[in-house]
């Protein structure tokens, strides 16, 4: 949560939610995008490529074997719609969602577009 936001660390949205799913379950869904991006411009290169955020994010976490979910659980990780209304990724936690901004954590009640389990069985 402390390490600053940045794309070319490996420390923007994606891969903050993508490391917390890594280390929760041992499998990366963002396996595939790891090293392909550096800035925004090259992030936005790769969003384009398969379509849109949250295509990207439905076509990582089906690869990676993740079930979706209309109940989010503690945990569960989710793309949605922050309050300046971008499309980002987010883990759930007390019933809202975390998701790193340029500016940190933020924990908000943001509207969820889709949301995966990460309980496997």
């Amino acid at each position: 949560m402390a390490t600053p936001f940045d794309r070319a660390a490996g420390a923007d949205c994606a891969m903050w939610v993508a490391d917390w799913v890594k280390a929760e379950t041992g499998t990366d869904p963002a396996a595939a995008l790891r090293g392909t991006y550096a800035s925004a411009f090259g992030a936005a290169r790769q969003i384009a490529r398969f379509g849109g955020y949250e295509i990207m994010w439905r076509v990582c976490m089906a690869v990676a074997g993740f079930n979706t979910t209309r109940d989010p659980q503690n945990g569960d990780v989710g793309v949605v719609i922050d309050a300046a209304g971008n499309t980002v990724s987010a883990i759930r936690f007390d019933g809202q969602w975390a998701a790193k901004s340029e500016g940190g954590v933020v924990i908000e009640d943001f509207r969820m577009l889709v949301a995966w389990s990460l309980s496997r069985g």
